[in-house]
């Protein structure tokens, strides 16, 4: 009688464990998406905070013994936001910054939560998912049914508010549906997926997208051809460098400047659409804080430049709120020490993918972390609190460091 009991109770713990994993799974997707600002034009944002703070914070609770000790090992991805709360002591607007350095460790601490739990591949599997829902959602805005459909530029909004956004979710998911494909995982479905998304990527009119994307693309192809195939190797290096020989000389033999041909393709000018312009403006305001900074996302809301920030809306669009360079935008908040901070969070992913045997799944890792990253160097993303961009860098440093982190029986520890 004792042991048939204890078998039912092994059968209803893991049946429980299958529940809430699974509900893990579902509100990672709903993060991704109301991180994507996808939920934004639906005035949903509200919404969603409130489910998956009160979610997560109540999985935290439930999982702490498993949780913090795994946590506390990734703790250079925890320098960031201690930076951030610091910043209130010398912070323009001291209540912000406290807010945003709140917000930004959540972000991580929900990062980290969904990497310990999923491995890489399920990460894809979530990304696809998540962002597949918005990209198909944004297909039914091509004739403005959830309301204006393009930007004053003539990009393609979808159901984002800036076509930037939408570019950039989409060459994220480009990039993973090409995971998905290769790695054999429902690759009729990723391959529809994949017309969609870059259908919508170039609609999007995103140069940084495209570019991005097409570079990171290309290689992690390259490196998955070469890292599976030990015949092609010398094939797809030769290739390269002829390619890019002959490219060379046709460059310079027809005094073409392929920046400013790019550039002009998607109607951008030299300035990249007024982003050196800000990078400018943003270096100039780095010079009256250089060693503190203004404080964790004061700049922007401060009332002493309230002006120069209208300013700065009008001309370049009333969003504009953000210098559109990571490093800039932590150097004006936080001065050398945030910069540090975040530099030691993404060298500390990129550590741990690295760490990994050679497989697909840490290809895609590797060169996703590439397109975010040079992503936030072109865009409003990575320090910021509630984006996906910090999220996905965090989830996936935190996904190839649980393969490290074993059990005796020989499985990665999970929290749930």
């Amino acid at each position: 009688m004792t042991s048939i009991a204890s078998n039912h109770t092994q059968r209803d713990g893991a049946g429980s464990a299958r529940v809430l994993r699974q509900l893990d799974y579902i509100m990672g997707c709903v993060v991704l998406i109301w991180m994507a600002e996808a939920l934004v034009r639906f005035d949903l944002g509200t919404i969603a905070t409130l489910i998956a703070y009160a979610y997560f914070a109540a999985r935290f609770l439930m999982t702490l013994p498993k949780f913090l000790p795994a946590t506390l090992r990734l703790w250079p991805m925890l320098l960031y936001p201690g930076v951030c709360m610091v910043s209130v002591y010398w912070s323009l607007v001291p209540m912000a910054s406290a807010i945003a350095a709140i917000q930004i460790a959540f972000t991580i601490l929900i990062g980290v939560f969904l990497g310990l739990q999923f491995s890489l591949r399920h990460l894809a599997g979530m990304i696809t998912l998540a962002l597949g829902i918005t990209m198909i959602a944004s297909l039914g805005n091509l004739g403005g049914q959830f309301g204006t459909a393009y930007s004053w530029e003539g990009g393609f909004l979808g159901i984002y508010t800036n076509k930037n956004a939408l570019g950039q979710r989409a060459a994220v998911l480009v990039l993973t549906c090409l995971f998905m494909i290769v790695s054999s995982r429902g690759r009729i479905l990723a391959v529809c997926l994949l017309l969609v998304t870059l259908f919508l990527l170039f609609k999007s009119r995103s140069a940084t997208a495209v570019l991005l994307s097409s570079v990171c693309c290309c290689g992690f192809l390259v490196s998955h051809i070469v890292g599976t195939s030990r015949q092609l190797r010398p094939v797809v290096w030769l290739a390269g460098i002829v390619s890019a020989a002959i490219i060379l000389t046709l460059l310079i033999g027809l005094g073409v400047d392929p920046i400013a041909t790019v550039l002009e393709a998607f109607g951008k000018n030299a300035t990249l659409t007024g982003r050196s312009i800000l990078w400018q403006h943003g270096l100039e305001k780095i010079t009256e804080a250089p060693l503190l900074g203004q404080g964790a996302m004061a700049y922007w809301v401060a009332p002493e430049y309230a002006q120069e920030t209208e300013i700065l809306r009008r001309l370049y669009g009333t969003t504009v709120s953000a210098f559109h360079n990571f490093i800039v935008e932590i150097l004006v908040m936080l001065g050398p020490l945030g910069l540090l901070a975040m530099l030691t969070l993404i060298a500390t992913s990129f550590a741990a993918v690295i760490r990994l045997p050679a497989m697909t799944e840490r290809r895609w890792a590797i060169w996703l972390l590439v397109l975010l990253i040079a992503l936030s160097l072109l865009g409003s993303s990575l320090y910021r609190q509630h984006e996906i961009t910090l999220l996905l860098v965090v989830a996936i440093g935190a996904s190839a460091q649980r393969h490290v982190l074993l059990a005796p029986a020989g499985r990665a520890v999970r929290t749930g």
